[in-house]
């Protein structure tokens, strides 16, 4: 499967909420130019890249840690989901979620912030 051009194109333009199954809560972030992530900084997510249609989020080596191959709509907002690359987290879940009604994020993490 891959991402429709529309989607791919829009992915910079957005604040998204992203989750997966071994966490409870949603953290926001922004894919922002070139290829950084920036809100959230997370052990597999460190930056990210489209490739065929594809949205990768990468690892602090480069490593290709998820990979999203689908778009679909729930409640009017966009989510994008996808899984861990990892074998040994055989396929867990993770999504992006149009974070709707957000304005703006802060460009560096939480920890940084003072």
């Amino acid at each position: 499967m891959s991402l429709p051009q529309k989607v791919i194109d829009s992915l910079q333009k957005k604040i998204w909420f992203f989750n997966h199954q071994f966490d409870h809560y949603q953290k926001m972030l922004l894919l922002d130019a070139p290829g950084k992530i920036l809100g959230y900084n997370g052990a597999n997510e460190t930056s990210w890249l489209e490739e065929g249609g594809v949205l990768y989020f990468l690892g602090p080596t480069g490593q290709r840690s998820i990979a999203f191959e689908q778009a679909v709509r729930r409640l009017g907002r966009l989510v994008l989901e996808g899984e861990f690359l990892d074998p040994n987290l055989h396929g867990a879940k993770a999504q992006l979620e149009e974070a709707s009604g957000v304005q703006h994020l802060l460009p560096v993490a939480i920890d940084q912030a003072a």
